[in-house]
């Protein structure tokens, strides 16, 4: 059993919650052009998904109901959040702040754990940007989600923590 803390991430449940819809793309050609615009998929095969029971996806004569309009609005901030996350990681590369993790862990019960093939900001990098640097991350809005990334790896020790705790009992 998973026990949820207070500060878990949001984002983890809304992801969750999303299935079993998904983020497709729809061709929406005007005047010769092509555009793909976001639309939502639904996976008719998901358990999730019946024809009898449950809530509405539309009202009775048309329209979106309450909640597939919750479910687009999440489904849009992760797809304009995905666009973001590529400038921001652009950005991360320009400077140089990205570098591999390795996350050992150690159990209290001896068991070990290394989590490999991820990702964090540079401390050392980062606090040595000079100042015309730092501007251009702060004036982007990246600036406090390099900090963020960065303070998150306190979250892993939390966890353990937890981890820990749970095996005592």
């Amino acid at each position: 059993m998973i026990r949820m803390e207070a500060g878990t991430l949001i984002m983890f449940q809304v992801l969750l919650r999303g299935g079993p819809f998904l983020i497709g793309f729809q061709d929406q050609s005007s005047q010769g052009g092509s555009e793909k615009e976001p639309v939502i998929h639904v996976d008719l095969e998901s358990p999730r998904v019946s024809f009898v029971e449950g809530e509405p996806l539309f009202r009775e004569y048309g329209g979106a109901a309450p909640y597939l309009e919750k479910i687009s609005t999440i489904l849009q901030g992760i797809h304009s959040g995905m666009s973001m996350s590529a400038v921001m990681f652009r950005m991360f590369e320009e400077f140089q702040l990205i570098e591999p993790i390795a996350i050992k862990i150690e159990l209290n019960n001896g068991e070990k754990y290394s989590i490999e093939g991820n990702y964090t900001i540079s401390e050392e990098r980062l606090l040595s940007l000079d100042g015309a640097a730092l501007e251009k991350l702060n004036r982007s809005g990246f600036l406090q989600g390099a900090f963020l990334v960065l303070s998150s790896l306190s979250n892993v020790k939390k966890l353990i923590e937890i981890k820990n705790s749970s095996l005592k009992s």
